[in-house]
């Protein structure tokens, strides 16, 4: 029973993280590649974006599957490393600073 609680615990944590982070793509393609909202190219580009992520996803599931059958611990040192790979390659994308607007007082 204690399993499943840490089961519960991780999971509920891994939701509520990747819940914070949707929409992150959406903002780095409009910020860095200057899509315009309205266009027929954005909406491509978003679908293109959410296709590769759920291959991604379903891919992973099952070949994170076969490697858990060959060895358990393997599929945690894999995760890490991958999401140690992510952080380090999103670290090098900087954002420019956005230019302070000014403030009109309405009184």
């Amino acid at each position: 029973m204690a399993d499943f609680g840490y089961l519960l615990a991780f999971q509920t944590g891994l939701t509520a993280g990747q819940s914070l982070i949707s929409g992150a793509d959406e903002v780095l393609f409009y910020e860095k590649l200057k899509f315009n909202r309205n266009s027929v190219n954005w909406r491509r580009l978003m679908m293109r974006a959410g296709q590769v992520s759920l291959v991604a996803l379903l891919s992973a599931n099952v070949i994170g599957g076969f490697i858990f059958g060959f060895n358990p611990e393997l599929t945690w040192i894999l995760n890490g490393t991958a999401f140690i790979v992510a952080m380090l390659t999103i670290w090098n994308i900087k954002d420019e600073p956005r230019e302070k607007q000014k403030s009109t007082n309405l009184s």
